[in-house]
């Protein structure tokens, strides 16, 4: 009887390997030899380096010389890249917050991860702690491998300090007076408030 119809496993292209790999499962035994696409006969049973196609497979026995049926086994496209990130909100950094975030809005889900300048690849699809600068972002399909960019995102610099405060002694206390006043000298302006020692901030330059 000729041997049963190749059982076929099989690799499928992704972009990381554009090829791919069948390998024939059963029958197997040193007695068996492998043919694709009926070209001549070969004792591995792993075929690799495929582009995508429909192969057919027959084996062997080298004992009785009888040949199976073929079996037929396809080889999908390489996947195509998942959509390009879009960047969602960037905040930059603040006096508050010295260190900016930027946060990609899609694509999202639990089969994508997420990389800044194509350095390590995290899940979250948030990056923080981020200087000054401009960046590219990459989101990868974890079962594909297939990568895709979004154009430069830029993370501005923080608002500068205001000066340092110029501070004038203008009353010392005396035996009548037994309190100081200082009076900040700049910066000054509406926009500017005071605090002494760290203590709750006023309108008012003067202490």
């Amino acid at each position: 009887a000729p041997p049963a119809v190749p059982g076929t496993a099989i690799t499928q292209p992704t972009c990381a390997v554009i090829t791919g790999t069948i390998n024939i499962t059963s029958p197997a035994g040193n007695n068996f030899q492998y043919s694709i696409n009926n070209a001549a006969f070969q004792a591995t049973s792993s075929f690799a380096g495929l582009a995508p196609g429909s192969y057919s497979f027959m084996t062997k026995d080298m004992l009785t010389q009888c040949v199976s049926s073929a079996s037929i086994a396809l080889v999908e496209v390489v996947p195509s890249p998942p959509s390009a990130p879009v960047i969602g909100s960037i905040s930059d950094p603040s006096c508050s917050a010295p260190k900016g975030t930027v946060e990609v809005a899609s694509p999202t889900g639990s089969n994508f991860e997420y990389s800044i300048n194509g350095t390590a690849y995290q899940a979250s699809n948030k990056f923080i702690n981020l200087d000054p600068g401009t960046y590219n972002f990459f989101v990868r399909n974890i079962a594909t491998s297939c990568v895709s960019s979004s154009p430069p995102a830029t993370v501005s610099s923080g608002p500068a300090a205001p000066p340092v405060p110029v501070a004038n002694v203008t009353v010392q206390p005396t035996c009548i007076i037994s309190e100081g006043t200082i009076v900040i000298a700049s910066p000054s302006g509406s926009n500017y408030e005071y605090s002494i020692d760290g203590q709750t901030y006023q309108a008012s330059a003067t202490f």
